[in-house]
């Protein structure tokens, strides 16, 4: 059975902890959506009090672990590590009288030998995890993370890594250029690299 400890020297980790206890849809190189921290207090005003998730503790969500060096990532399930036995029975119990069916522990889901772009996007994705910036009316938005293990590199020193960002790379729907109505290649644009990064874009 896995423990906490059991994350590598080398790996950065995050947990998946979206407001509202939402899932979090991981894009590449994950492809997968990754359940999120549950809190009772993110539930009030909308769970009925004779709930039996009211008797359901904090239930950590998924870990997303990045080994640089590895060239690795890795969704972990902290309900399937040993200290969590009694947890995880507490959800099952909690779940089965809520009528829910399989709740876990998922998986473990590992990618190894990644592509320098691969590694580069999975770290912009934890980055933008851990800092989501301002909403359109000034104000913060809720990190969609906690960082777990490992100090993630800082914004600049991401983007000047070897390869480029997969913004489109697994999306269903293709994605056209505003301007030009040509479909957009998976890399981020100059245009979008430069947004990221935070420089004036001259306006079509």
């Amino acid at each position: 059975m896995a423990r906490m400890r059991d994350f590598g020297p080398n790996e950065i980790v995050v947990e998946v902890a979206v407001p509202r206890n939402c899932q979090y849809a991981f894009k590449a190189p994950l492809h997968m959506a990754l359940r999120g921290r549950w809190e009772r207090q993110n539930m009030a005003g909308v769970m009925n009090q004779d709930s039996p998730y009211q008797k359901l503790p904090t239930v950590p969500g998924m870990m997303v672990a990045v080994d640089i060096k590895a060239r690795t990532i890795r969704a972990v399930d902290p309900l399937s590590f040993e200290e969590n036995a009694d947890l995880l029975a507490e959800v099952h119990r909690c779940c089965k009288a809520a009528g829910e069916g399989d709740v876990g522990p998922q998986p473990e889901s590992k990618l190894a030998g990644l592509t320098e772009s691969e590694v580069k996007t999975a770290l912009w994705h934890l980055w933008e995890m851990l800092n989501p910036g301002t909403g359109r009316d000034g104000k913060p938005k809720e990190p969609k993370a906690r960082p777990v293990k490992g100090d993630l590199p800082r914004k600049a020193d991401i983007l000047a890594m070897p390869g480029q960002l997969l913004l489109r790379e697994g999306t269903i729907e293709t994605a056209y250029d505003r301007v030009s109505e040509k479909p957009l290649p998976k890399y981020a644009t100059e245009e979008e690299m430069a947004r990221i990064r935070g420089e004036p874009v001259a306006s079509p």
